[in-house]
């Protein structure tokens, strides 16, 4: 009978145990992994986060920035030139991504490829109504290079911590319910710590 007891109480112990695990907030990046559905499939999540480039790239204001400026927030950082059909057919979605989602928690950031800057960027952000998207510029292309952008569009997600979580190549649907959800998990998997 005691052997018994000590069974059932070993089992309780490790139903209790399992249950809370299950409970506890998705952690980076095997959560983000589960919820590659749809166009997210092809989101390349690294199993381990990275640190990020930190190549610079240049503000409005000709200042120096890197991936990593955006201290506790994550960064989904679109890589994209005024050129590009696919850019433009996604940055409308990008920008109401922004809308939607943007908080001191996560931002929605545009890097430009584009050789004569904010020149044609501007008017593209205007003609479109793209007004929620902070527009960057990495004219000497080496950022997009060592991101691994091997075509354009490619969107690269970068944690609160600054460490680079994963690169999306391709145009995408960034404004979808499934999106959302991924980027969902991923802020809160970076608040929380992993």
């Amino acid at each position: 009978m005691k052997q018994r007891l000590v069974l059932i109480a070993l089992l309780t112990a490790i139903v209790a145990g399992a249950a809370y695990i299950a409970a506890q907030k998705p952690q980076l990046p095997g959560a983000l992994q589960a919820l590659a559905v749809g166009d997210l499939v092809r989101f390349e999540i690294f199993d381990e986060p990275q640190p990020a480039p930190a190549t610079a790239f240049l503000d409005r204001a000709g200042n120096s920035v890197n991936l990593a400026s955006f201290p506790g927030q994550v960064v989904l950082a679109n890589f994209w030139a005024t050129w590009c059909v696919p850019c433009l057919a996604e940055m409308p979605a990008l920008n109401r991504l922004q809308q939607r989602m943007g908080s001191e928690k996560f931002r929605v950031i545009t890097i430009s490829l584009d050789r004569k800057g904010f020149a044609v960027i501007d008017p593209f952000f205007a003609e479109n109504g793209i007004d929620a998207l902070a527009a960057y510029l990495d004219r000497s292309n080496k950022l997009s290079l060592e991101v691994g952008a091997t075509g354009l569009p490619t969107t690269v997600l970068i944690g609160a911590d600054g460490r680079w979580l994963g690169r999306y190549i391709g145009d995408a649907d960034w404004d979808s319910a499934a999106m959302a959800r991924f980027l969902e998990v991923a802020i809160e998997s970076e608040k929380d710590g992993f």
